[in-house]
């Protein structure tokens, strides 16, 4: 899939604009060291996914180079991780601290960790509940050529994704351009026997689309992607396309959505992605297949090992059968299609569109080293605070325990 017209760029294969490092939950059967139990025989414990080099899994078992990634854009699951989603029991480490990392010490480990490999591209995570917006401003200034987009997840930091605290982000995002990943998803409500879209708005997740839109009208010019098009299944997927759509015919933000867990039973891809079709098509008649971006949220769920198939086989099928999906419904179109969601869309976005931040004159080696280390008793205290305040919360789908971040 080599892409000749985009100026200054060299690279035949596709973007993943959304994975990960770090710790996360994960499900188990056995109460492994540290492992917490959510019910009878079901345990959950956090795996560490940092030692994994997500892009050579990727990559490894894609024998045609033309589906090959040549890029992936990463964040620390570190500065989101919080409570089991089903338990009240605190993310901590085994001597006891704060397993949440801050907005600055988490965000500087990513890049030291992926500052020279010029395949990563970083997004800085941000904590609205608790954290500071000059925080994220600083770790942009000390890495402004690595850091290309911000993250957040409402649902792990338990704060509606159109709370107040969200706005002053938004504005940083403005003021360099830069875009904004926002963990998406939708409640569904099972009560009668089958599955629906929860109606009651105090039910919402804190993530949801409609949260998200009424952000995004705030900020009509910073670009917002839904990660994971509103999770949870095909009603969930169709509330937040139903969402996207509207912001495109409404002109009123700038909302854009990734594939990550569309289209999956079971934990693994289905052969025919019929809701990324249809999604295609409707971009295709509204002329804005640029809204759509191809992500996957690996190394979690059937990514990094969690799963009956291999991560390097889990990708492979992934992106054999969207690909090949798009020829059987796209003919002639297919080629410029998958150009569009695998590379053009991403490489317009993040980087033809966005801004250049200025380095700080006091960003220097010695200024990086003493950031990194910041862990202040005012930043242990505000992340025991808030990991206090989180031990009400006890449910969440299952789901969230290994995939949508």
């Amino acid at each position: 899939m080599q892409i000749n017209r985009i100026s200054n760029v060299n690279f035949t294969a596709g973007y993943d604009i959304h994975t990960h490092t770090g710790h996360w939950w994960t499900s188990s059967s056995q109460k492994t060291n540290g492992a917490i139990e959510i019910s009878s025989g079901n345990y959950a414990y956090l795996k560490d996914y940092s030692p994994i080099d997500t892009l050579e899994i990727a990559n490894k078992h894609l024998t045609n180079p033309n589906d090959k990634i040549e890029k992936m854009f990463v964040s620390n699951l570190d500065c989101m991780v919080r409570n089991h989603p089903d338990m009240t029991k605190s993310s901590i480490t085994s001597n006891g601290t704060p397993f949440l990392s801050d907005e600055i010490k988490g965000n500087l480990d990513l890049y030291n960790k992926y500052k020279s490999n010029p395949n990563y591209v970083l997004y800085a995570t941000c904590q609205p509940s608790f954290g500071n917006p000059q925080n994220i401003e600083k770790v942009l200034k000390i890495a402004p050529d690595k850091f290309k987009g911000l993250k957040f997840h409402p649902k792990q930091l338990d704060l509606k994704a159109d709370a107040p605290s969200y706005d002053g982000y938004l504005e940083l995002a403005r003021k360099y351009k830069l875009p904004c990943l926002f963990h998406s998803q939708v409640n569904l409500d099972y009560t009668e026997g089958i599955e629906k879209v929860v109606q009651d708005f105090s039910k919402f997740d804190k993530s949801d689309p409609e949260f998200i839109y009424n952000l995004a009208k705030r900020h009509p010019t910073v670009p917002i992607i839904m990660a994971h098009t509103g999770a949870g299944g095909k009603l969930a997927h169709q509330k937040a396309i139903d969402i996207l759509l509207k912001s495109i015919d409404n002109k009123d933000a700038k909302l854009y959505c990734d594939i990550s867990w569309i289209d999956f039973e079971n934990d693994l891809p289905v052969k025919t992605p019929t809701t990324i079709i249809n999604l295609i098509k409707k971009l295709k008649d509204k002329n804005a297949l640029d809204r759509v971006l191809f992500g996957t949220d690996a190394p979690l769920g059937c990514y990094g090992g969690n799963s009956k198939i291999s991560p390097e086989d889990a990708y492979k099928i992934t992106i054999e059968n969207l690909k090949t999906s798009i020829r059987e419904n796209f003919g002639s179109e297919s080629d410029s299609i998958i150009n569009k969601i695998f590379c053009e869309n991403a490489h317009k976005l993040f980087f033809e569109n966005s801004g250049s931040i200025r380095k700080s004159s006091k960003c220097n080696k010695a200024i990086a080293i003493i950031l990194s280390g910041i862990i202040t008793l005012g930043a242990v205290f505000s992340a025991n605070s808030f990991i206090k305040k989180q031990n009400n919360i006890t449910s969440a789908s299952q789901e969230n325990v290994v995939t949508t971040k």
